[in-house]
């Protein structure tokens, strides 16, 4: 059997598997510029044709695991082209939090403060990880940096055949390369720089011992010739430790730097080729050997204490962070190791993500399966191709080294464990469900055409597999001369590269009877083969492609020939052969002429390209340790038409017009959709929709569509719908029946009624005295409470119902009802007043029914029946502010009157009445008593203005408790000293049936002037600026920026356009516009719904109706304090008697 893997593959085992993506923008040219490769940079640019335009270099995701180091709670690890960042605070799940792309594979990496300073296959990159989640390059330097130490402002590069460089970090944004390198004696693998000299494992050469005193002139100490090959080196204190290849450990003496002595060695059983020092253990990693533990107590004697390995795989790096060894394991990943035990290291966490070695790659459904190497299936999607993206994966027991995909199965071509089928029908998930192999072959190459599988089974020749039923599948082996590495099938003829035996044609019109039909003997070895019309295109190793006429399959003969590097695989789109080129990435040539092929571009995949597959105008490169590598190539010929729409569907009409939407396809090269209405085209567009007008009400439709790419294909698919514009309803709801008054106040009256059957009514308009006032919120509302209504007046109420269609009943059904009067109170004087008692008198109207009296503010009872109180126990020569409150029978409170009055001094004199005074005065009036009851009141806080007309006015409130800081609006009326009122609430205020939305904070009533003053005709512009506590929405977890002021406008709440001011002492400033003045309530919500507009449009600044208040606050705790009062009194005339 001959195998498939190249020796340059062997030497480049430890790069990384990669997601890498391009970009092409000119259509009539073809170039592929040139990124990197893993070893130094020998790549002649000179070779490139300048045939394929454009930026090639997308995006890159996904490789094997090399390089790693730990710092604090991250993991830096390289893969491929990217250097990954894993949050390693819980050991036992590394989490990725970020990555950045560099261009070219990741060899080695340090970190110093801020910055990661990267080794890659093109010198120093340095890298800003301030943000581990966004880690951002900020400058690069040098040539080739296999490994990197850094040591003040200098990072020091082992660079391969260059030796030592050294670079200026002082500035990562700007490196700075000193120019004289130092050339060392043989191959710069790692460095480890210690006080002023720079340790060089330097391959053959052994160890380099650097003076770096002056960074700018670095000269030779000295250097110890190891037996091995040095590739990995720390140090601590007076010694060296080198991971010296099949030599193991060697440990070295370099306190004479100028002469290092050799202390100790001791050898594994693998392939040294890193080290990291923990303790009294030096950690190697070991290559296939995995990681060995080695005590280094006694530098003399290394003994090997512990050992940890994953099966094939090679351990090429470790790090050791507290009690855990981090190793790359390459294809295997990232291991996390528990050594608080070294004798017994126990594998913690494993990261694999997109690990593995890249053979195979095929397109189906918007995402790429990869033979992955011993990984098996990888899925990655690729909607997005300059994001891909992992989407699932399969581990498989073989060596996976092809892939085809029908319908829901993926055929894996898995080496020895032959053929494996797994069902994808969920990517995210594959499931095994059947599998084939021969009793001696390795499966290579797999292709699907119809109902068969045709496997190339190497040294066994070619299995054709009937996967009918994929769970249960049935084959038959046909031989051929040499070792079939790839088939292809076209035309009922089975094409197999055959290795050294060259193309192989068998006739597979029969599949369960193949016969042999032709053959040509290449001079190269046919690993990877394409039919496309009458030729067959051969990627013939390091013979490159081979073109043959197969016109006569029993006879095909050259037709052409051009020499690449190593030829894999070949895929052809349109006019050009596409070349998997091993180290050399991805060749393209122009086969317009198969017998005089012309290269018309590449691209260095930076590592071996293995397979390849193109879609429209990408390729989609198996890139063996580089991962997949995904290129834009534009100026191919495209044939391939893009996906059709999905989702196409009527999404809203009206009586002469239908709108449609869809989902565009996610092709990269997707144009347009073209059009058509009842079979006729109307137009083309990029859009996901389409609106239809000037259409005939109640008639059927049916839209179609086709879908086009960039380069005009058209899919064939016609995607439909049908949908028919709506009949218009012209037919208004019915009106409401049953509108009654069924309460009433001084200042409000509430309206009820029963709304209408009609399945599409919507709401009600609501008219008081003929003017509009506003729409309810939905079709459930039937109340209306009017405030703000002046006492003992006739008001009607209007309403007219209203549709979903917008249709309005012209019938208005009224009720008229009347506000309360008030009771009032008037002629308050003093009587029979001695040195400690005043009688007060006073006169009211017929429907008082009592008489609540205070004493400066404190209540001392209740008076019905009577219009005197007697008032004893008082101070002589005092004044008293004595406040009554009258009340009817239903507890409606009145206007209060005050009246200061005083008693006799103890010297004889008079003592008597003072002035009497109302609490409302002329023009917009005093303070109202307080309709909310007693315990609901928290607090009142009640300023005075002179209101003049055509001027701003603002009322600032200062007591403490109160979230209103002012209100202020524009006075048009010369309405003199007005009183503006705060109540701050317990609870809801009475005025209101529902709770708002939200979280509350405070319920408030805000109050200007007597009941009715506040209104369009006399202010205007109202506006509210109040203060939440800042502890307050800490505690709700309410971000500031959701708090908002709602007014409740009779029927229901609305929300305020509300803005956030300033932050200060504990608070966060608010200032709201309001239509009018009334019940509020600070709340606090993600998402409230706005306020009705109204039949007028924009609302008018007026007070709604809303009751005003006609009570004054008591002040809690008055009446305990009174009664204290009085005792004391008592006790003392006893002891005075």
């Amino acid at each position: 059997m001959q195998l498939k893997l190249s020796g340059s593959i062997y030497l480049g085992a430890a790069v990384f598997l990669m997601l890498l993506i391009s970009g092409i923008s000119a259509a009539e040219e073809l170039k592929v510029d040139f990124v990197s490769q893993y070893n130094e940079n020998t790549y002649d640019t000179a070779s490139i044709t300048n045939a394929i335009t454009g930026q090639d270099f997308i995006s890159h995701r996904g490789g094997s695991i090399s390089t790693v180091v730990v710092n604090g709670n991250y993991a830096y690890v390289g893969q491929g082209q990217d250097m990954l960042v894993l949050n390693v605070s819980d050991v036992s799940n590394p989490v990725e939090v970020g990555r950045v792309t560099i261009n070219a594979t990741v060899n080695n990496i340090v970190i110093s403060g801020s910055h990661a300073y990267v080794a890659d296959g093109n010198g120093l990159v340095a890298v800003d990880i301030t943000n581990p989640a966004a880690p951002t390059i900020t400058d690069t330097s040098c040539y080739f940096g296999s490994g990197v130490a850094v040591s003040g402002n200098h990072a020091y590069l082992a660079s391969g055949t260059r030796g030592l460089e050294i670079v200026d970090i002082s500035n990562p944004e700007n490196l700075y390369r000193y120019p004289n390198t130092y050339d060392t004696l043989g191959y710069a693998y790692d460095v480890a720089v210690n006080g002023s000299y720079a340790y060089v494992a330097d391959g053959d050469n052994g160890l380099e011992i650097v003076n770096i005193a002056t960074p700018t002139a670095p000269t030779f100490a000295g250097n110890y010739n190891t037996s091995g090959s040095a590739r990995g080196i720390a140090v601590s204190g007076n010694y060296a430790y080198i991971a010296d290849g099949t030599n193991g450990l060697v440990i070295f003496n370099i306190s004479n730097a100028s002469a290092p002595t050799l202390t100790g060695t001791r050898d594994t059983a693998g392939f040294a080729i890193d080290v990291t020092l923990s303790g009294n253990n030096a950690y190697v990693a070991d290559r296939t050997n995995g990681l060995v533990i080695i005590n280094v107590a006694d530098p003399t004697s290394p003994v090997i204490i512990g050992e940890h390995n994953v099966p094939s795989s090679d351990a090429s790096c470790v790090d050791v962070s507290g009690n855990y060894s981090y190793v790359a394991y390459g294809r295997s990943g990232l291991s996390v190791l528990d050594v608080t035990d070294p004798t017994d290291p126990d594998s913690v966490a494993t990261f694999t993500t997109t690990s593995g070695f890249a053979n195979g790659v095929v397109l189906s459904d918007n995402h790429a399966y990869i033979a992955n190497g011993l990984m098996g299936l990888l899925v990655v999607n690729v909607t997005d191709p300059a994001a891909p993206t992992f989407a699932g994966n399969y581990t498989t027991t073989g060596y996976a080294h092809d892939i085809a995909v029908s319908g829901n199965h993926a055929y894996v071509a898995d080496g020895v464990s032959g053929l494996v089928i797994l069902n994808v029908t969920n990517p995210a998930s594959p499931v095994f469900s059947d599998s084939y192999d021969t009793s001696s072959g390795h499966a290579y190459g797999v292709t699907i055409s119809e109902n068969y599988a045709y496997v190339a089974f190497n040294s066994s020749g070619l299995s054709i597999v009937d996967v009918t039923n994929p769970e249960n599948v049935v084959a038959k082996d046909y031989d051929t001369a040499g070792n079939a590495e790839s088939v292809a099938v076209a035309d009922g003829y089975a094409y197999i590269a055959d290795g050294d035996a060259g193309l192989v044609i068998m006739d597979i019109t029969d599949p369960t009877a193949a016969v042999l039909k032709g053959s040509y003997n290449t001079t190269g070895h046919a690993n990877g083969v394409a039919v496309s019309g009458d030729y067959a295109y051969i990627a013939d190793g390091d013979n490159g492609l081979v073109i043959l006429n197969i016109t006569d399959p029993a006879n095909p003969t050259l037709t052409g020939n051009v020499t690449t590097s190593y030829a894999h695989d070949v895929a052809i789109s349109g006019n050009y052969a596409y070349i998997a080129d091993d180290s050399n990435g991805l060749v393209i040539f122009n086969v317009t002429d198969p017998a005089a092929p012309i290269e018309e571009g590449r691209f260095n995949t930076a590592g071996f390209a293995y397979d390849v597959a193109v879609s429209n105008t990408y390729v989609y490169v198996a890139d063996f340790g580089n991962g997949l590598v995904i290129l834009h190539v534009e100026g191919a010929d495209d044939t391939t038409p893009p996906a059709p729409v999905s989702g196409l569907n009527e999404t809203s009409a009206g009586a002469n017009w239908i709108r449609w939407a869809w989902t565009n396809p996610v092709d990269v090269d997707f144009s347009h959709v073209m059009v058509y209405l009842n079979g006729t085209f109307v137009e083309n567009t990029s859009n996901a929709f389409y609106n239809s007008t000037g259409l005939l009400e109640g008639s059927t439709y049916i839209i179609s569509t086709r879908t086009v790419d960039d380069s005009g294909n058209i899919n064939p698919t016609w995607v439909n719908d049908s949908a028919t514009a709506i009949v218009i309803d012209a037919m208004p709801p019915a009106s409401v029946t049953n509108l009654k008054e069924t309460d009433a106040d001084a200042s409000w009256i509430n309206w009820a009624w029963v709304n209408p059957d009609d399945d599409d009514f919507s709401h009600v308009m609501v008219y008081l005295n003929d003017a509009f006032l506003t729409n309810t919120t939905d079709n459930t509302t039937n109340s209306y409470n009017a405030t703000g209504l002046t006492e003992g007046t006739t008001y009607t109420i209007g309403i007219r119902t209203v549709d979903t269609s917008g249709n309005i009943n012209s019938t208005l059904v009224n009720d008229s009802a009347i506000a309360m009067s008030l009771p009032e109170i008037f002629s308050v004087s003093g009587t029979d007043i001695t040195r400690n008692s005043i009688t007060v008198i006073w006169e009211a109207s017929n429907d008082t029914a009592q008489v609540q009296i205070s004493r400066d503010n404190t209540v001392l009872g209740n008076v019905s029946g009577s219009t005197s109180y007697v008032d004893s126990g008082l101070s002589s020569g005092t004044t008293y502010t004595y406040t009554l409150v009258p009340y009817n029978s239903d507890g409606l409170a009145g206007i209060a009157v005050s009246q200061d009055l005083t008693t006799r001094s103890s010297s004889g004199g008079g003592g008597g009445g003072g002035s009497s005074r109302s609490s409302s005065s002329g023009g917009g009036g005093g303070a109202s008593a307080s309709v909310e009851d007693f315990t609901n009141l928290a607090l009142k806080d009640a300023k005075t203005q002179y209101l003049r007309m055509n001027t701003n006015v603002t009322y600032q409130f200062t007591k403490e408790g109160n979230p209103i800081q002012s209100i202020s609006f524009y006075s048009l009326k010369n309405a003199g000293e007005t009183t503006s009122t705060i109540e701050v609430l317990n609870n809801r205020s009475k005025l209101v049936n529902s709770t708002p939305e939200g979280s509350i904070y405070k319920y408030v009533n805000i109050w200007v002037g007597r009941a009715g003053f506040a209104t369009s005709a006399n202010i205007k512009d109202p506006e509210v600026k109040f203060k939440v506590n800042t502890s307050w929405m800490q505690q709700m977890d309410i971000d500031p920026e959701n708090v908002k002021l709602q007014r409740y406008n009779g029927t229901a709440w609305e929300v305020l356009p509300t803005t956030m001011g300033s932050s200060t002492d504990g608070y966060v400033i608010y200032e709201s516009k309001t239509p009018g003045f009334s019940p509020f309530a600070i709340t606090a919500e993600m998402a409230l719904q706005p306020p009705v507009s109204s039949e007028t449009g924009t609302q008018s600044n007026v007070t709604d109706n809303v009751t005003l208040p006609t009570e004054e606050t008591k002040t809690p705790g008055f009446e305990a304090l009174f009664a204290v009062a009085g005792l004391l009194a008592v006790a003392y005339l006893v002891r005075r008697d």
